[in-house]
């Protein structure tokens, strides 16, 4: 079973947002620190786990997976 969780955020207007994949925005603006902004706001709707790796991750970023519990 899928569960789908929309996030609703208003952008301001000099800040502008394009999208190639579904999963890929694109934020741009002449000031690098009101873009860091939004995107920090953005990315903490849902940070990324450490045992799945699913969230909203930057595009360089690597996230260092946790090992489960071992069944013996």
């Amino acid at each position: 079973m899928f569960t789908v969780i929309f996030i609703f955020y208003k952008i301001p207007r000099d800040v502008s947002i394009t999208t190639l994949k579904e999963t890929k925005l694109f934020l741009t603006n002449p000031c690098l620190a009101k873009v860091s902004q939004i995107s920090a706001i953005i990315r903490s709707f849902k940070f990324p786990e450490i045992y799945k790796g699913k969230g909203i991750l930057y595009n360089d970023e690597k996230v260092a997976l946790k090992k489960g519990k071992k069944i013996s």
